[in-house]
């Protein structure tokens, strides 16, 4: 069984933006988050047939791909982890970016642990108009940049570290949240959201120091990135549940 992280592959684009969320608390990040993912799901799919609400998502549309960034990031908030500020210096100096870890497992077909994934993603603003996205594994490690909603491009250089600190409660849902991704048969993404019998709140100790290569369109500034060492927010997926039992009800 493999982890959803590792369904997204470096050449993620962003293409949809939404009126910016200052409200605080994970719920009301998820709702806003939510908005942005169902706007880009639907721009996404291609009704074939009205009448009976059938079609397909276009796996080749850039709403596709923030569709599916946006379905990940959404389920630190949506499980009750509020994303961490954090300090964040580009080649135009420090600043202050929004982040969360997401730990999950590849499993066996018993749902032993296999390959850990710790994901940080580390978001620009509200509205997520640039992102660094970065997977330590003990498989190895990858860190690709979306800028200005629509740039991408994979790291040339990645020094990276990503650790679990503490373990919390258990996750809660957010109410009211919708997946529409889970109909998608294509991909079979699981939900966007985990309840306490799968995962706890969790910190980590993060640092990231990632070069990118020159870009048309890209921001120079933009071109390395580093997180020093701080403590992100953020979930982990319990391995002996992962696979069997990901989320509640059917959301």
């Amino acid at each position: 069984m493999i982890g959803r992280l590792s369904r997204i592959a470096p050449t993620i684009a962003f293409a949809v933006t939404a009126a910016c969320s200052d409200s605080t608390g994970p719920a009301s990040v998820a709702r806003h988050l939510d908005t942005l993912y169902r706007q880009a799901c639907a721009h996404a799919y291609v009704p074939l047939n009205q009448s009976s609400n059938t079609g397909y998502y276009d796996t080749a549309s850039v709403y596709y791909q923030r569709c599916q960034l946006l379905s990940v990031l959404l389920a630190g908030p949506a499980s009750g982890a509020e994303p961490s500020r954090l300090n964040v210096t580009t080649g135009a100096g420090r600043q202050t970016w929004r982040g969360i870890v997401i730990s999950e497992y590849d499993t066996l077909s018993t749902g032993a642990p296999e390959t850990t994934i710790n994901t940080m993603i580390a978001y620009s603003d509200a509205n997520v108009t640039t992102a660094v996205v970065s997977f330590v594994t003990n498989a190895g490690n990858f860190v690709y940049i979306i800028a200005n909603d629509t740039i991408t491009e994979n790291g040339a250089s990645l020094s990276a570290t990503t650790s679990r600190s503490s373990l919390g409660a258990p996750c809660q849902d957010t109410p009211g949240l919708a997946n529409p991704l889970l109909a998608d048969t294509l991909t079979g993404f699981p939900p966007i959201e985990y309840g306490g019998n799968v995962c706890h709140l969790a910190t980590f100790s993060a640092s990231l120091s990632a070069t990118f290569p020159a870009t048309a369109g890209l921001d120079p500034s933009l071109q390395s990135i580093t997180i020093d060492a701080q403590s992100v927010n953020g979930i982990s997926v319990i391995p002996n549940y992962f696979y069997f039992d990901r989320a509640r009800s059917g959301r």
